[in-house]
């Protein structure tokens, strides 16, 4: 998309794949390296909107600090929808609404600390009660 080389080794760096720059896209990669390098080309690209689904899935405890905080600057003043199983990535991403599909269907809605905590108090299941919960709140 026209970007300089200097510009993609900066975004590179951001992301911690500048060595990765030289190697075939993917090609024998980690988990967490496929993600890095998935966010690195949405950085590449500056989309208006994003559409990330469980970007935390695959990353390990040690990346999830990098992927999230680049993501938090990627997402800032854009829109975005994020997808995740686990909500670990909420730690770096600040969303205003979150919703829960449970059995092909939305079980609840609101804010998305109090349903994580929801969740992992008495599983997906307890989602059926959530939505008395996130009304009254």
């Amino acid at each position: 998309n026209g970007l300089s080389e200097e510009k993609i080794r900066s975004l590179a760096k951001a992301v911690n794949m500048e060595k990765f720059l030289s190697r075939e896209v993917n090609f024998g990669f980690s988990g967490g390296e496929k993600k890095r390098s998935e966010i690195l080309q949405l950085m590449a690209m500056q989309p208006d909107m994003l559409l990330l689904d469980e970007p935390d899935s695959g990353v390990d405890v040690e990346n999830i600090e990098l992927v999230g905080k680049t993501l938090n600057k990627l997402v800032e003043g854009k829109s975005a929808l994020v997808i995740t199983h686990h909500g670990h990535i909420l730690e770096y991403i600040p969303v205003n609404k979150a919703y829960v599909l449970y059995n092909g269907k939305i079980a609840c809605s609101g804010e998305p600390q109090k349903i994580l905590s929801q969740i992992k108090e008495k599983g997906y299941s307890g989602c059926a009660e959530c939505e008395e919960i996130t009304r009254k709140a």
